[in-house]
């Protein structure tokens, strides 16, 4: 715009407009004047007379110099039609002299003789010229403040003469200064001089220039399409393009604001405008993509604005949500991320708007019937508009290889809010069942959209069935902190759909990724175990008190683990494709589970086997521990069969320091537990310490491990094992100068020390110190 002014300024006969406008000026004043004081003898309708008899003396002298002066003459003609304006105007508005037919009449007569001399010219001086006394005549003559109607009615006309101009010819400082005349005045007036009651009258005229100012840019890109112009040929169009429907968008909401949907259906109606602006542009020319963009852009822009202005937070959301989609969708199909961009910005306006709503709105309302109410309707048209959208972004990517991010921040927003669906549904409706209900939703969701990637052409999409896995974890790990045990409120009949839909997609999708699935597998067996030993948990704790319920939650996973051991070479699927993943990654960990389990109950449970008679060995706990060492036994030597090369040797060195150390504590704890059944000694820490009965057989039971490991030193000429029997014996005698001695039972202390004496004689006949190296198959 400041460029334009510039050329108009510094080209053509400077002194000649600088002078027009001077001269115009101060008949404006002489006007104002003569009104004010009415010092001057003449009458007013003398003065007008004058006033546009000056101006036809420039219009003559114009006309005369326009071939001989061309510069010269083209500026009085200008001159002129300024004064004739002014004057035409003062005579109406100011003065009422002038009836108003008579004045429209000469206004337009005015207005159509200067845009035809501008034209026929060809120029821009006297169109300038004209258009500045035009829109300088009010505002030098402006009396009273209900004048705002001719005023406006005047300017648009004025902008009529502009938009004529703008069909013939390109002239962007006629256009610039129409633009700043009629929005500056218009503002001015609104801020200075506007009242409530004038928006009937104010309006029209409002959306009529935004009507003018929008339109011209379509003239422009019909005459001259922008891609053939250089930017600075096409630059003045910016205020235009930009500044008309944000200085139209305030106006309108100054003067509509107080009105119920005034702000509403003016917002709507400049979208539609621009809608259409968008459309005419591109049948012009369909050269000019910027400008088609920019005004359908601003139609969006301008109907995403008016919906929260007529409607509530849901009618809001569920309006930008479809916005957003169609948006995103043209995009796709056209390859204009920025149209993307909007569609998906859209949708995300469109789920704050819809959760400000919930937030207000929930609980549901009583008696609001499930599925068919709004809330799941509003929810459910988020969640479709998410997983379209995503599908969209996937087929409109570039690299076949490479899924878009944006396709899966989309499919992640689409399911969240199917989720949120769901289990507002389930909340409201199926309170007793809540938890199951909502664990079934969730993995059949899941398994659906992995069950579809196939025939959707994305293969990807089957990994959101490994979400059934983590949905499985948090739920058992919830069922068993708030439920008594995980089948209550009809777990037993979700957790069987739930694990059909994991191991049938699991078999679909069979060696996809081989290393994600085999971790799948494995965290599948370790859900399975935990469930159905809290189950078995619960059942036992309803039957039988003491140490049932815990081993028969051990036994219920030691089961599992054969089942695996066995099938995995019987089993077809899943156990013998995936072998490995089962012995290394399922039976291991929950083998090692069940022996921290076990361990810790041989230490802390006095093993009481109620209703039953303690035995020892033969009772529940120690016949688990038993039952343990048999499974891990299996699973040892299928580990060895598979050849699982670093945990196979993992396993040999550990396996007999394991088994030595587990049979000691065993045979250990065994002799405790029999102390404090049979001998009635409680189970405490002082009082077993302090029994006599448990530290002889303590002393006895340790000899016999020490004399059997010494033994089978000797039998294998193994000296480390040797070594490891006799430091055993040595402890054991240490232990019977420190504690046993201490000990006040004389018969107690006796049969220690005469029992331990005896059976380290039969240590030096049985088993002497072998040698370090066996020699030629003797021994010593």
């Amino acid at each position: 715009m400041a460029t334009a002014l510039k050329t108009w300024v510094i080209t053509g006969n400077l002194p000649v407009k600088v002078g027009v406008l001077v001269s115009m000026v101060g008949l404006g004043l002489l006007i104002s004047e003569a009104n004010r004081r009415g010092l001057i003898t003449v009458t007013v309708e003398m003065v007008l007379i004058a006033v546009a008899a000056f101006g036809a003396a420039l219009l003559v002298v114009g006309w005369h110099f326009r071939y001989k002066r061309p510069i010269y003459g083209l500026s009085l003609l200008g001159g002129g039609i300024a004064v004739e304006y002014l004057a035409i105007y003062a005579a109406f508005a100011g003065y009422d002299v002038l009836a108003a037919p008579l004045a429209f009449v000469f206004v337009v007569a005015i207005t159509v003789g200067a845009g035809a001399l501008a034209v026929t010219q060809d120029s821009r001086s006297l169109a300038v010229l004209g258009i500045i006394g035009g829109f300088l005549a009010p505002v030098l003559s402006y009396t009273q403040p209900e004048d705002h109607v001719l005023v406006f009615t005047f300017y648009a006309i004025l902008n009529a003469a502009i938009v004529a101009v703008a069909w013939f010819k390109v002239w962007p400082e006629l256009t610039l200064l129409g633009f700043g005349f009629t929005f500056g005045v218009t503002s001015f007036w609104l801020a200075a001089r506007h009242l409530e009651d004038d928006w009937t009258t104010t309006v029209p005229f409002v959306a009529l220039f935004l009507v003018v100012y929008t339109a011209i840019p379509v003239l422009f890109a019909a005459r001259r399409p922008l891609s053939a112009r250089s930017l600075a040929d096409g630059a003045w169009l910016i205020p235009l393009v930009l500044g008309t429907p944000i200085v139209g968008l305030v106006m309108h909401q100054i003067l509509l604001g107080h009105t119920e949907h005034g702000s509403a259906i003016s917002t709507t109606g400049t979208a539609l405008l621009y809608g259409g602006a968008a459309v005419a542009t591109r049948k012009f020319s369909r050269q000019n993509v910027e400008l088609v963009i920019a005004y359908a852009a601003l139609g969006v822009v301008f109907a995403a604005i008016a919906i929260p202005l007529a409607f509530d937070a849901y009618y809001t959301s569920i309006a930008w949500t479809g916005q957003g989609l169609l948006l995103l969708w043209v995009g796709c199909r056209k390859a204009k991320w920025l149209a993307v961009a909007a569609g998906g910005a859209l949708q995300v306006l469109g789920g704050f708007s819809l959760a400000v709503y919930l937030e207000d709105s929930l609980p549901y309302p009583a008696g609001e019937h499930p599925i068919a109410n709004k809330f799941l309707l509003g929810t459910a048209l988020l969640a479709a508009a998410g997983i379209v959208s995503g599908l969209l972004l996937h087929k409109a990517r570039k690299d076949a290889e490479v899924d878009s991010i944006a396709a899966w921040l989309a499919m992640a927003w689409g399911a969240g809010w199917w989720l949120v669906a769901g289990s507002l549904e389930i909340e409201y409706h199926v309170p007793s069942a809540q938890l199951s209900a909502s664990f079934v939703f969730a993995a059949f969701s899941f398994w659906l959209v992995a069950f579809s990637a196939q025939k959707l052409r994305w293969l990807n999409l089957a990994g959101w069935g490994a979400l059934i896995f983590p949905t499985m974890a948090v739920v058992l790990a919830v069922s068993l902190s708030t439920q008594s045990y995980p089948f209550e409120h009809y777990g037993w009949a979700a957790w069987p759909l739930v694990m059909a839909a994991n191991y049938s997609l699991l078999h679909r999708y069979s060696g996809y990724r081989p290393r994600f699935e085999q971790a799948l597998h494995a965290g599948s067996v370790w859900v399975l175990t935990v469930l159905v030993s809290a189950v078995v948990h619960w059942q036992a704790d309803q039957a039988a008190n003491g140490v049932w319920p815990i081993v028969s939650a051990c036994l219920a996973a030691l089961v599992l683990v054969g089942a695996i051991l066995w099938g995995s070479g019987v089993l077809k699927w899943p156990l013998r494709p995936h072998r490995t993943a089962y012995l290394a990654l399922g039976a291991g960990p929950v083998l090692a589970a069940v022996a921290i389990a076990v361990a810790v109950l041989l230490f802390i449970s006095d093993g009481d086997p109620t209703p039953l008679r303690y035995v020892p060995v033969l009772n529940p706990l120690e016949l688990t521990a038993i039952v343990l060492a048999a499974v891990a036994f299996m699973w040892r030597r299928e580990v060895a069969v598979e050849g699982i090369g670093r945990l196979n040797e993992w396993v040999d060195r550990l396996w007999v320091p394991s088994l030595a150390a587990a049979g000691v504590a065993f045979a250990t704890m065994a002799t405790v537990r029999t102390v404090h059944h049979w001998g009635d000694v409680s189970f405490d820490t002082d009082s077993m310490f302090d029994s006599t009965a448990l530290q002889t057989s303590l002393s006895i039971l340790w000899t016999l491990i020490g004399l059997a490991t010494m033994v089978e030193g000797v039998r294998r000429v193994n000296r480390s094992a040797w070594m490891t029997g006799a430091s055993f014996m040595g402890a054991v005698v240490l232990k019977l100068f420190l504690v046993d001695l201490r000990n006040q039972a004389t018969v107690g202390r006796v049969v220690a020390f005469i029992a331990v004496g005896i059976l380290l004689l039969i240590v030096g006949y049985f088993a002497p110190v072998p040698p370090s190296q066996p020699a030629n198959g003797t021994q010593d």
